[in-house]
């Protein structure tokens, strides 16, 4: 991540960046998207972790085949509900 800042970009792209951390590290991520630093620039997220990715949104979409299949402009609003919503919508496509 201090890579990634150094330099304070406008837009951010993250990569499964909860992918391989510990709790500690897991909660310094969510800290850091949701401090004034993550609020301030554009951070696209790429995860297969639909709780994390819907947490930390503004608009969440969800990729088939590269298509977008799916798309709502803020959080999904029933957490539970996203496996479901994954599964119907990229196994339609």
């Amino acid at each position: 991540m201090a890579r990634a800042t150094l330099h304070d970009p406008p837009l951010l792209l993250l990569d499964e960046p909860d992918s391989g951390l510990d709790q500690e590290a897991a909660d310094y991520l969510a800290n850091f998207l949701e401090d004034d630093y993550g609020r301030r620039r554009t951070v696209i997220i790429a995860t297969h972790n639909l709780r994390i990715g819907n947490q930390h949104c503004n608009r969440f979409a969800i990729l088939s085949n590269g298509r977008v299949v799916f798309e709502s402009h803020g959080p999904v609003e029933d957490p539970a509900k996203l496996e479901e919503l994954y599964r119907n919508h990229a196994s339609a496509s």
